[in-house]
């Protein structure tokens, strides 16, 4: 399996982020990439952490989710997006 690891500079704008992500995506799927890992926060990154917050979704619903959705349809590739996946060294036994 071949998978990209998307680095990527995210700012303050969530349009131009999602644009920049799916350019990449989309970039990774045609090189052949079967799976696609993304940053952290690949959508928005803010001044503050709390910045954060305003972007938060309920699972299932909002602009983020469906981007991730739309463009795994479109380029035909998995992607791992990281920014919900609780951190494992914190699960508790």
């Amino acid at each position: 399996m071949k998978v990209a690891a998307i680095q990527m500079v995210s700012g303050i704008s969530l349009d131009a982020n999602l644009s920049e992500a799916l350019r990449l995506l989309r970039q990774a799927a045609a090189a052949g990439a079967e799976l696609a890992v993304l940053p952290e926060y690949f959508c928005f990154m803010g001044q503050h952490d709390a910045d954060k917050l305003l972007l938060a979704e309920q699972t299932g619903l909002g602009t983020v989710q469906d981007f991730l959705s739309d463009a795994a349809r479109d380029a035909a590739t998995q992607f791992l997006d990281l920014v919900d996946q609780p951190d494992p060294r914190t699960r508790e036994s």
